[in-house]
Parts: structure tokens; sequence; C-alpha cells
């Protein structure tokens, strides 16, 4: 490879996005796309699914394959490389191959949608294992079908820790999960307590507040140090958070970054080198009101790589922030939250009870728990966070759109969007909350 004009670096939900869009409205801009996997267009979300072995070929967590994409969108993919150094100084990114052979491509604008990589404690584990991308979710499940083991343990009580924890013990597996501080803290006490009691109820076994020291490996188990305490295990799941993965690249003249090293990106994905564009989960993305945060997202990564893809080529398409939203699915519950979820002296904290269904409706738990965080100055929610059995994502939703329209709960009191007592309740949440909430405003 020699040049292009628009070189994107990752061939994965951002990258593959910004490259469909720059198609959408130029045909004959030449296109470039360097990929470290072997995989395209791949889906971490369904990793449980894959373990689980509800998906039983990894190919089918992929949304496109390489020859496909490259036919339909005229781009040239490169898999198998990994790009280690970029001087926008020359327009110039260097790469290598697995097989150690290095590269060099010039290009004239560049979109950077490298994504993210987990926190490691080392590579030369064959029983420890990081959960993120195809190749670690094909040597996990490849470990469970040839080792069968009986006993796990996982560190860190995030997302990633929680789906896998529920994964394996539907499996039959015993799972312990440790947590340095305390599972899912954004809920409200009755709905942790729920949540941790159905956990619990599942045989999992939960340690919070503390700190794992130390993870050493022998030919057939891993001890894990915790305190003066060691514990043995058939196999770890270390799944400690993220990181952008352009802190692997050196970027000569240094770019704009956030704390955690993600690069700074204005509405238009635009970093501070003006031609060098960014999307996906390598970014900090700015919420509603300005601030940034590290926040990967695969909703995120469609919307900013389609965002980058627009503005390299010229066209005005400036992204509008962030709600900040997360949803899990798991052990029969769903669990989200969104927004500024931080008291203050104008911002409160409203416990709320809301419910998804007519009571009438039975064998179905339709009670909804909530904190809603209200700006008592503004008038407006500005945050909350969602707890129940059924319905707590749809009323999420509702609330997310009324949120992101920059309107108030009175705006919305008139909002109808259709009854049926096997999906919703009479009163919507906007009806309910306002009625919780009057006194405000």
């Amino acid at each position: 490879m020699s040049n292009c004009d628009i070189l994107i670096v990752g061939a994965q939900g951002a990258g593959l996005s910004a490259a469909s869009e720059i198609r959408r409205f130029d045909s004959s801009v030449k296109i470039v796309i360097l990929e470290k996997s072997n995989y395209i267009s791949f889906s971490n979300c369904g990793i449980p699914l894959f373990i689980r072995d509800k998906i039983k070929k990894i190919e089918e967590l992929t949304y496109y394959n390489r020859e496909g994409f490259e036919k339909r969108k005229n781009v040239k993919i490169v898999c198998g490389v990994r790009v280690y150094k970029i001087n926008n100084h020359k327009r110039e990114v260097f790469y290598t191959f697995s097989d150690g052979r290095e590269g060099k491509i010039t290009y004239s604008k560049l979109i950077l949608a490298v994504g993210a990589t987990p926190n490691s404690i080392g590579e030369n584990f064959n029983h420890v294992f990081s959960i993120r991308g195809p190749e670690s979710a094909i040597s996990l499940k490849r470990f469970l079908s040839e080792k069968k083991p009986e006993k796990c343990a996982i560190v860190g009580g995030g997302a990633v820790g929680l789906e896998m924890a529920d994964a394996l013990s539907d499996m039959g597996i015993s799972v312990e999960i440790f947590e340095k501080g305390v599972l899912l803290p954004l809920l409200t006490e009755d709905a942790r307590n729920n949540f941790v009691g159905a956990v619990k109820g599942k045989g999992i076994k939960i340690n919070e507040g503390v700190d794992v020291n130390d993870v050493e490996e022998l030919e057939d188990r891993v001890l894990l140090k915790v305190g003066g305490d060691v514990f043995e295990y058939d196999f770890v799941i270390y799944n400690i958070g993220i990181y952008p993965s352009t802190n692997d690249i050196e970027i000569i003249p240094e770019v704009d970054r956030f704390s955690n090293g993600a690069i700074l990106v204005n509405e238009f994905m635009q970093s501070s080198l003006g031609n060098i564009y960014a999307c996906g989960d390598c970014i900090a993305i700015r919420d509603l009101s300005g601030k940034y945060h590290f926040h990967p997202s695969g909703q995120l990564a469609n919307i900013t790589g389609r965002v980058a893809g627009r503005n390299v080529l010229g066209i005005y398409f400036p992204f509008g922030g962030s709600l900040i939203s997360t949803k899990l699915k798991i052990s029969g519950y769903e669990i989200g939250w969104f927004g500024d979820l931080k008291e203050s002296s104008s911002v409160i904290k409203i416990p709320v009870k809301l419910f998804s269904l007519p009571r009438y409706v039975g064998n179905v738990d339709n009670r909804v728990y909530a904190d809603i965080y209200f700006d008592v100055e503004r008038k407006k929610i500005v945050g909350g966070v969602f707890f129940g059995k059924y319905g707590a994502f749809h009323q999420m939703d509702l609330l997310s759109m009324m949120i992101y329209s920059e309107k108030g709960i009175r705006d919305f009191f008139g909002f109808e969007n259709g009854y049926t007592p096997f999906f919703n309740n009479s009163q919507n949440i906007f009806q309910q909350l306002f009625l919780k909430l009057e006194k405000y405003l």
C-alpha cells in the first residue's frame, strides 16, 4: 500500500459506519481501512450468548465479512495489522503484520476508530481471560469445551463481569465475584437488595469491598490472592475496566486527550489535529452539557462513526451530545441509567416506584424502581436510574427521549404513545412522574 485519500484505522462498528457514510456521499474518494483483528464489524455485546452456546459460530457476531463489505462499499480492508505510529506532519501511518513485516501508508485525512482494550494482568496466561474481541471469546469457549472447568473467579463486578457471571452460572459453573467497590452502586437500596438477592439465589458468591492483590497461574489452576487469603479456581475472568486503544499508538504531534488517554473531539468528531478525526470507543464523548466522558458504547460507536464520515468530507453534521446511557439484562432484571447522576445544591434525587403494567395483569412483576435526578432551578429532569423485571427499559427510553429533546416533564404530560394493558400502563411515565414532581414545578 502506498497512499489513499481517507485512511480509517479500525474496521469495527465506528470505522465501518464512517466508511459507509463517506461512500453515501462520495463514490470516488479512495478509502483504505486497517484492522488489527481478523474479524470486522464484531459485536462484543454478543459474547455471553456465544459462550452460552446460544450462538454457535463466532461469525454470527459479525455483521459483515471483509470481502462483502469491500465489494459493496468499494473500499480496501487490510486485516491482521497493528498500527503503532502516526506522523501527521508527513501524513504517514506505520503498521506491522502479525508475521513481523512492516508497512507504511500515506493519507490526506485520517479517521481513528481503534476501539478500547481491557486492562490486563499480562498475556502469558492459559487460565486467565479478559473478555473483549473475537479472539478472547474463541479462546474462552475453547477452554470451556476442552477443560470442562467447574469453578471460576470473576475479578471486577462491572457490566462485563456480571454478564459473564450470569452466563457461566447458567452453564453449571460455580462462580465467585470479587469487586473492589459495591455491585451497581447507582441502584436504589431496595433495587440493589433485590438484585444481589437474585444473583446469590443462582449460587453466585459475591465479595464486595475487596482488593485482589495477585493472580498466580499454576499448571492446571489459578490462585487468587485477596488480602491474606488465597483462593483456588479452575480459571479466572479478569475484567476491571478498559482503556482507549489509541494509548498504544504514538501520534506526532501529540493530539489533545482526555485524562485516560481517549482522544478529545469536537461536535464534528474532529481532533485537535484538524485532518485527524476519531470516533467510537477510543474517544471522550460530550454529554448534553458539553462535559467530556469516556463512555464506550456500541450505539455511540455507530453514531459517532456516521458523524465522522460526513464531516471528514466537509458536510456540516454536528453531534448534539450523549445521554451517557447504559443498559444491562442480568438474572432476569432490566437495569439502566443515563444522564447527570450527581446530587448538588440544585439537583436532587427523588426515589420513585413506577408501574410498567396495570396491577391486574397477572404473573408479571410490574414494579420499576427508579431514582430521578431533578434540577429544581431549571425545573427539568437531568438523569435517572431504572430497575425492574419488566418495563424498566421502556420507561427509561421514554424519559431519555424527553431529556434529549430538552423539554420538561410538563411539556410531555400530554404525550400519548398508545396503550394496551399487555405492554404498558394507561398512565405512562410522564403522567406518573408529573404527579410526583408537580410540587417542584
